[in-house]
């Protein structure tokens, strides 16, 4: 998937490249934010506590589920990677994730997107950073205008997904050159022969054909039930993620038991990781694995809902 950088900086930086950038951190950056929409290095914890981490997921949630993730990171990270714009890259190089990537790496923050109203998202996270406040303010606007920009899935760019090419007949084989046949033979014996070679290569051509049907009619029967498959698997999808929403205002009730809240994580988790799953699910047993992770966030919000009395 082809992918757009934009930039809203709120301090230049003049960091040069570094040969051989550490990726270190970028690679545990897009771990983390395949586990939530929210990562905070533990080098800046204190400015964006565990409280306020909660309250922007939630926001994620409410307002554009699936589709906005979020780093803060210390100016040394990115510096090691050459710069913010770097860094960026590198998270989304290894993350993948559809909608928006937005890197807070001090003074600079960039956002990432993979669909085409990147100059929109840029503009609403500059008009957000630019207004102060706290950091949680910063991301709470920025999560606002990152969803207000998005189009949904319809507006992501990049390469249409590779088809696979069609079976193709077997080679048959040659007929004879009737006329070389000429200067060997009379008219009798080359009418014999064509009659022989035909009565010979009927039945192979015959069972070459019949089996190259038979193959094209099993490749277009799977892949139907493969996209019959498909559509359930999202449908699964939708109704977990309309579950998740549902248990957003019970399990942020204060004296919500704790095995609630422990249920709905997964089953969040669950809903962010089938995203991917269902994206890279091209064959049975993938798109069985992306059924599989969904189920069983809706089982995990089932137990939520319970807990929760």
């Amino acid at each position: 998937m082809r992918r757009i950088l934009v930039a809203a900086t709120a301090a230049l930086l003049a960091a040069p490249a570094l040969a051989g950038a550490d990726s270190e951190h970028a690679a545990d950056v897009a771990a983390a934010l395949e586990r939530g929409p929210v990562y905070v290095a533990p080098a800046r914890a204190e400015k964006l506590p565990i409280d306020a981490v909660g309250r922007i997921q939630l926001r994620i949630l409410r307002k554009d589920i699936g589709r906005i993730k979020i780093a803060v990171v210390p100016a040394g990270w990115a510096d090691s990677s050459g710069g913010a714009r770097e860094f960026a890259n590198a998270v989304d190089a290894e993350l993948g994730a559809r909608g928006a990537l937005l890197i807070f790496a001090d003074s600079a923050v960039h956002v990432v997107t993979s669909h085409d109203h990147a100059d929109a998202a840029a503009a609403g996270v500059r008009r957000a950073v630019g207004r102060g406040g706290s950091l949680e303010d910063q991301l709470r606007r920025s999560v606002d205008a990152l969803a207000e920009a998005d189009p949904g899935p319809s507006g992501d760019v990049g390469p249409a997904e590779e088809q696979g090419t069609p079976s193709r007949p077997p080679g048959v084989p040659s007929f004879p050159d009737p006329n070389k046949i000429v200067d060997t033979v009379n008219d009798g014996l080359r009418l014999t022969f064509l009659i022989v070679a035909l009565a010979i290569l009927a039945p192979t051509l015959l069972g070459a054909w019949v089996a190259w049907r038979r193959a094209q009619r099993n490749r277009q029967e799977h892949e139907e039930a493969l996209e019959d498959s498909r559509a359930a698997a999202e449908a699964e999808r939708v109704a977990l993620g309309d579950d998740i929403v549902d248990l957003d205002a019970v399990t942020a009730m204060p004296d919500v038991a704790p095995a609630a809240r422990a249920a709905y994580q997964r089953a969040l988790d669950a809903y962010e990781k089938s995203e991917l799953a269902l994206a890279r699910a091209d064959s049975r047993r993938r798109l069985d694995a992306a059924a599989k992770l969904i189920a069983g966030g809706r089982v995990d919000a089932a137990e939520a809902r319970a807990a929760a009395g």
